[in-house]
């Protein structure tokens, strides 16, 4: 058996690969394996500071990218906090668009 250990796996290290063997009888090679690394989650973009008038509605919005596709709809995968760490929950006030990637209030 063949093995090819990759040590500390990075996201530049994913991708397929082929194990080849040769002789003086002839070169065989082997399916494809494929090798994805995941990784977590990471913020790309915030929205600027947010300044609205009292009474106005304020959205505020980030934009996050992951290797592993986040769960639509998932509070667990994506949620709003305070600063204090309350989460953010949708009420009269609070809403958030279908992908919990931005939150509006009003």
């Amino acid at each position: 058996m063949s093995m090819l250990t990759v040590a500390n796996a990075a996201v530049g290290d994913a991708g397929n690969y082929v194990c080849k063997a040769s002789n003086s009888r002839g070169t065989v090679s082997s399916n494809e394996v494929a090798l994805i690394v995941q990784v977590a989650p990471s913020v790309v973009a915030v929205s600027s500071p947010v300044v609205v008038r009292e009474g106005r509605t304020a959205t505020l919005q980030v934009n996050i990218t992951a290797a592993i596709p986040l769960v639509a709809n998932s509070t667990s995968s994506r949620q709003w906090q305070f600063s204090n760490g309350s989460v953010v929950t949708a009420d009269s006030r609070f809403s958030f668009s279908s992908d919990r990637l931005a939150l509006s209030i009003s």
